[in-house]
C-alpha cells in the first residue's frame, strides 16, 4: 500500500493536495465569575502547531499551518436584571499565516458584539443584537502565499456591522 494512503492526514483541495503530519501542543482555559447582577464568562486557547512533514511538499516541514493563530480568546461581560439583560461579546485572535509556506501573515483582530434582551412577560423575549459593533475590518483568509505582483489577491473578511432584532415566544 502506498505510504500516502496510511498517512495520519490527507487533504485534497481543488488547487492540489497534501499528505502530511502535524504536531500541536497547547492549553485551553475557560471560566466564569458572578457577583450580583454582573457576570463575565471567558476563555483562551493557546496553540503551538507545526507541520512535521509533507510527502508531496517537504519544504513546508517545520512551518506553522495556515490560518492557525497562536492565541484565540473571548469574553462575555453581562448584566442580568429580572426582565432585562445586556452585554458584549469580545472575540479575538493573534495573527496567522495565509498559507503553509508562511510567507504572508494576516494580522490579528478583536471584534466586539453587543446584545440587549428584554423579557416583558413570561415566555416572551425581545432581542437586539449588534455583530461587529465597531465595524472592524479583519481578513480571516487569503488564498495567496505572498502579495501578487499586481497587488490583487483573493480573500475573505469578517462581516461588517450587522444589527438584528427578534421576538421569541415560548408556548
Amino acid at each position: 500500500m502506498p505510504e500516502w494512503l496510511t498517512s495520519p492526514e490527507a487533504n485534497f483541495q481543488t488547487s492540489g493536495c497534501s499528505i502530511r503530519t502535524y504536531s500541536a501542543k497547547g492549553i485551553e482555559a475557560e471560566g466564569i465569575y458572578r457577583r450580583g447582577v454582573f457576570s463575565i464568562t471567558g476563555g483562551v486557547t493557546y496553540t503551538d502547531a507545526k507541520i512535521e512533514g509533507d510527502a508531496l511538499n517537504p519544504a513546508v516541514a517545520g512551518q506553522e499551518p495556515r490560518r492557525q493563530p497562536k492565541l484565540i480568546f473571548q469574553a462575555l461581560p453581562q448584566i442580568d436584571i429580572e426582565r432585562f439583560s445586556f452585554g458584549t461579546n469580545v472575540v479575538g485572535t493573534t495573527g496567522s499565516f495565509t498559507q503553509d509556506v508562511n510567507g504572508l501573515r494576516l494580522p490579528g483582530y478583536v471584534v466586539v458584539n453587543g446584545f440587549v434582551e428584554f423579557r416583558p412577560v413570561d415566555r416572551l423575549q425581545v432581542m437586539i443584537n449588534a455583530n461587529n459593533l465597531f465595524d472592524k475590518f479583519a481578513m480571516i483568509e487569503v488564498a495567496q502565499a505572498s502579495i501578487p505582483a499586481n497587488g490583487v489577491g483573493l480573500g475573505r473578511a469578517i462581516n461588517g456591522r450587522t444589527i438584528s432584532a427578534s421576538v421569541r415566544a415560548n408556548f
